[in-house]
C-alpha cells in the first residue's frame, strides 16, 4: 500500500516533468526550412520551456514582395514570459515593419488585437510578455521603404520567444516533494500489519508459557521416575 501511494503521488510530477523535458524549444529559420506565408493557412507552432526563435525575412525586389506572418501556442502548463523582434536591413533601406498580435486565432489578422509592433530597421521592439498559454497569430501587414533608388529593400528579422513553466508546476512539485519525504519518514516506523504480527508471536509465546505455569500438577511439578 506505502509503494502504491508513493506512485500515486508521484505520478503527476513524473508526467508532467517528462513533458516539459520533450517540449523543446523552437528553432525556425526561413532559410532552413522554408518561406513564412503572406496570408492564410498560416502555420501554428507549438512552443517548449527556454528561448524560441523564428527568423526570416521579409521585403520587395524583383520576384515580389514577401510579408511574413504566423500563429504560436503557449503550451498549458507554461507562459510565455518575454518576447522580442530585431531587424537589420540587407538591401535598401526599410525603415520599418507592421505587425500585430491577437489571440484566439490562428488565422491572419484574426482575434482580439492584443498590440501593434512597428520595429524599426535596424532595431528592436519588445512584444507583449507576459502571455498565457493558448493560441495567438502575429500578422504583417507591410513596412516602409526609405526610397533610394535601390530596386531591392529586404530586411531580416528574428522572433525571440521566452517561456517558463507556470508558478502551479511549482507548486505542484514541490507538493510532491513534501509529500515523498512524509512517505519517507513513515517507511522508517514498521507498518501496523507487522506490529500485529509481533504482538501476537509475543502473545503466543506468553500463552505457551502460561499453560505450563497455571496447570501443574496436584502434587506440584512432575518428578522424573
Amino acid at each position: 500500500m506505502r509503494r502504491h501511494g508513493v506512485l500515486l503521488v508521484l505520478l503527476p510530477f513524473l508526467v508532467y516533468s517528462e513533458y516539459l523535458a520533450t517540449a523543446a524549444p523552437l528553432n525556425y529559420s526561413e532559410t532552413i526550412s522554408g518561406d513564412l506565408p503572406n496570408l492564410n493557412p498560416l502555420p501554428i507552432f507549438a512552443f517548449g520551456v527556454g528561448l524560441n526563435t523564428i527568423s526570416g525575412r521579409l521585403g520587395s525586389d524583383l520576384s515580389g514582395t514577401d510579408f511574413d506572418s504566423f500563429a504560436f501556442v503557449v503550451p498549458v502548463g507554461m507562459r510565455l514570459i518575454a518576447s522580442r523582434v530585431e531587424m537589420n536591413d540587407v538591401q535598401g533601406d526599410i525603415t520599418h515593419a507592421f505587425w500585430r498580435l491577437h489571440s484566439g486565432s490562428a488565422a491572419y489578422i484574426t482575434g482580439p488585437l492584443l498590440a501593434a509592433y512597428d520595429p524599426p530597421s535596424p532595431g528592436i521592439a519588445e512584444l507583449k510578455a507576459p502571455l498565457n498559454p493558448g493560441l495567438y497569430n502575429i500578422s504583417n501587414l507591410g513596412f516602409g521603404v526609405f526610397t533610394t533608388g535601390s530596386i531591392a529593400s529586404t530586411a531580416n528579422y528574428v522572433f525571440t520567444f521566452t517561456l517558463a513553466p507556470e508558478p502551479s508546476a511549482f507548486v505542484l512539485a514541490a507538493t510532491s516533494l513534501f509529500a515523498i519525504s512524509l512517505f519517507a519518514d513513515a517507511a522508517r516506523y514498521k507498518s501496523p500489519h507487522s506490529y500485529g504480527r509481533q504482538v501476537s508471536r509475543h502473545g503466543a509465546r506468553l500463552a505457551r508459557r502460561r499453560t505450563i505455569e497455571v496447570f501443574p500438577s496436584a502434587g506440584g511439578p512432575p518428578r522424573k521416575p
